[in-house]
């Protein structure tokens, strides 16, 4: 069975590297794509965290999302800066919140 696999990658071009292979000329890390350091890395993080039908997941579920398809050296890192910079999340976690005055509700009184 392995003999065949391995046939099946000589047969298809793949070149192996551990547990890296290049397959239609992207490299791939098992199953996920390697992504190399460019503005691609944000977009995908951006993306996974306040993107589309995300909303704003913490640093686990965003890695998680991420490990599922991509790879990079050091992603874990990039995902935390990320989520420490967003804005809104900040807002959200902020013990400081404006409150005005509390103004008492007018109780009505049977006549």
């Amino acid at each position: 069975m392995i003999l065949t696999f391995l046939k099946y990658i000589m047969h298809v071009g793949i070149q192996l590297f551990g547990k890296f292979y290049f397959m239609d000329g992207y490299l791939f890390k098992e199953n996920q794509l390697c992504v190399i350091a460019s503005c691609l890395r944000e977009l995908l993080l951006r993306e996974a965290y306040e993107g589309g039908l995300m909303g704003h997941f913490r640093v686990v579920k965003t890695l998680d999302i991420l490990h599922e398809h991509f790879y990079w050296s050091k992603m874990k890192r990039d995902v935390r800066r990320i989520c420490k910079q967003c804005i809104i999340c900040r807002k959200e976690k902020s013990r400081v919140q404006p409150h005005g005055l509390y103004t008492p509700l007018h109780v009505p009184t049977e006549t």
